[in-house]
């Protein structure tokens, strides 16, 4: 549905799209594929690319339009469709848009608004009772999918210790899982600036770590000054007693969680880690004098490192990219999983590859990517979200 899209995009996108529709065209139905294409209006878009996909559709419905959309629809000099009378009239050709082919019919109407939900409804009852909704895969991708219900986190979480973040970017759009391995530098890393976003993945963490029973305590410490949204207070229910909120640096028990390492496992939250520049580490010619306590960046530094393999793991978000890029890079080389969403190409290079580059195709608000950076897997999923926060 309004498949032109793809071909306003970007020249990366529109190419791979057509790449990929030719060859489901060429060769989908020997498999009993079929495709159907659906747009208002194919104006603004690469004449090229738009008129070597419809050359390959051999059946052609058009409504009302005008001569430009016609000609391209139906074909070159059939402008048929534009002398129609809309609403009821189209035209069927299933003749390549050969002139000759052009077959005129009156469309149904479904009734004014009232009658068509009437409609539809009795519609969605009768396929429900006939089986085939079960078939049927809706992907919807301007909007982002919603907390699944807690049994789904109780099916998946009780079986391994992992995070359920979103579902993946393919067909089967099966649940993004991401295990917690007892292995050193296996913390995660969350940067991006989408409240949303972040509240979803925040509150899928909470949820997914609810069901963790390894854990004797998930702490949770606020940077950023901003209470989160979302699922947030849900999720920090479920977990119970377990769940403790922080909004001061000076309160936050990093010692007593570094001295019990491998005795209690902790699950640790960094919110805002851009926010607070004390967990920062200190520049390298600032040497800490001797018999000094560690400091907090210190000692988070020391979590970081040495947390995994005990089963304590960070987990840090950062809003904007920029503010802690250089600074905590020593820190960054001890989170090899990195999940990123709504940032600029630039940054999400520097987040990615931990050096120059770009990375593209986060910029908008409907998707992440999760990068093992031990693996150099990538995984593109499109995050929950809580459904009254959109």
């Amino acid at each position: 549905d309004e498949f032109q899209v793809l071909f306003s995009e970007g020249r990366q996108v529109a190419e791979a799209a057509e790449q990929l529709l030719s060859q489901l065209l060429k060769q989908g139905r020997s498999f009993g594929i079929h495709i159907l294409l659906a747009t208002q209006t194919l104006k603004g878009i690469n004449a090229q690319s738009i008129g070597s996909i419809i050359t390959q559709l051999g059946c052609r419905i058009a409504l009302a339009c005008g001569q430009e959309d016609s000609a391209m629809i139906l074909g070159g000099g059939n402008w048929a469709a534009a002398e129609l009378r809309s609403p009821p009239e189209g035209i069927i050709n299933n003749a390549n848009g050969a002139k000759s082919g052009n077959v005129k019919f009156m469309i149904p109407f479904a009734g004014e608004s009232e009658n068509r939900r009437e409609l539809l409804t009795k519609l969605i009852e009768r396929t429900s009772l006939s089986g085939a909704a079960t078939k049927t895969k809706i992907f919807s991708g301007a909007s982002l999918p919603e907390i699944p219900p807690l049994s789904e986190y109780q099916a998946v979480c009780d079986q391994e210790e992992t995070l359920v973040l979103g579902e993946r970017l393919t067909f089967e759009a099966a649940p993004l899982t991401l295990p917690l391995t007892r292995r050193s530098a296996f913390n995660v890393l969350f940067s991006g600036y989408n409240d949303q976003i972040h509240d979803g993945l925040l509150s899928a963490m909470l949820y997914s770590l609810s069901f963790a029973d390894g854990f004797d305590e998930v702490i949770y410490f606020n940077a950023r000054g901003v209470a989160p949204g979302g699922a947030f207070s849900a999720a920090a229910q479920v977990l119970g007693a377990r769940f403790k909120m922080f909004d001061d640096i000076s309160a936050l028990p990093l010692q007593a969680i570094s001295d019990n390492l491998g005795v209690r496992r902790i699950a640790l939250i960094v919110d805002g880690l851009d926010s607070e520049k004390i967990l920062h580490p200190a520049p390298a010619f600032k040497s800490p004098k001797p018999g000094d306590p560690p400091s907090p960046a210190d000692l988070l530094k020391h979590l970081a490192e040495d947390g995994p393999r005990k089963g304590t793991f960070v987990f840090s978000f950062v809003d904007r990219w920029q503010r802690c890029a250089t600074a905590c890079k020593d820190l960054f080389s001890f989170f090899e999983l990195r999940v990123a969403y709504c940032m600029n190409e630039d940054d999400a290079g520097s987040l990615v590859s931990g050096g120059i580059g770009k990375f593209k195709g986060i910029e908008k608000p409907n998707r992440a990517v999760l990068v093992n950076k031990m693996t150099n897997d990538i995984a593109w999923f499109r995050p929950y979200v809580q459904e009254n926060s959109r």
